[in-house]
């Protein structure tokens, strides 16, 4: 698990710093995405989450669902191009069960149309340690 400015990020996700979301690849194939502690400590505790259609197609960086938390209301954007299959009903039912960790709460799934094409817009390990430093210094985060 790494930790940047007192916040976890898990090792073995993929991550986006500029959308501020994880992934993660499933055995089926099918993508997992959620929000990202960097999210969190930047916009505030979730509060509403409403996740686009299902079955809606998706374009890789475009909206798959917006949020509320305690600073905006914002769009959620997908490094992950692709068919949206499901959403969490229960963050959609009570956004802030995803507040005390968000690595354990979900967003949407969804069905890629080419996981080899974008994967390279995600990154992990010590790279996404690095790009999530950048983004928490950007925002100045825990100063």
């Amino acid at each position: 698990m790494g930790t940047v400015r007192g916040h976890a990020f898990p090792d073995d996700l993929y991550y986006h710093p500029g959308h501020m979301v994880w992934v993660r690849r499933e055995a089926d194939g099918r993508a997992t995405l959620g929000l990202s502690a960097l999210a969190l400590a930047t916009g505030g505790e979730l509060i509403v989450f409403a996740a686009r259609p299902i079955g809606s197609l998706i374009e890789r960086d475009r909206a798959v669902a917006n949020v509320e938390t305690a600073k905006t209301v914002s769009s959620v954007r997908t490094p992950i191009a692709g068919r949206l299959i499901e959403a969490n009903g229960e963050i959609e039912a009570d956004g802030s069960r995803i507040n005390a960790d968000p690595y354990a709460a979900w967003l949407v799934r969804i069905e890629p149309e080419d996981w080899a094409r974008d994967i390279v817009s995600l990154v992990t390990g010590a790279e996404a340690m690095a790009a999530i430093e950048r983004e928490m210094a950007l925002y100045r985060v825990g100063e």
